[in-house]
């Protein structure tokens, strides 16, 4: 197990952990980002797999430098 997470921090830079954190928040991004009306921060974060909204939105606006709902009413201003 060890060994496996020191090949994945050398070849993604983090651990795997980390990385599907991350994947999980990329892919939360995207529904944000589709234009879907009927999205929600909440809905969105329940379905890429977060539980607590609080640590949703945080570990959110540190990776994309903006809240979740910023992201969402942006692209709501943008479809309009």
């Amino acid at each position: 197990a060890r060994t496996l997470q020191l090949v994945f921090k050398q070849s993604f830079n983090c651990s795997p952990r980390e990385w599907i954190r991350r994947r999980r928040l990329l892919l939360a991004r995207e529904r944000l980002l589709s234009g879907d009306r009927r999205v929600t921060v909440a809905t969105v974060a329940a379905s890429s797999g977060f539980t607590r909204f609080g640590a949703f939105a945080a570990a959110y606006a540190r990776l994309f430098g903006e809240s979740p709902s910023e992201t969402l009413q942006r692209q709501r201003t943008i479809g309009s």
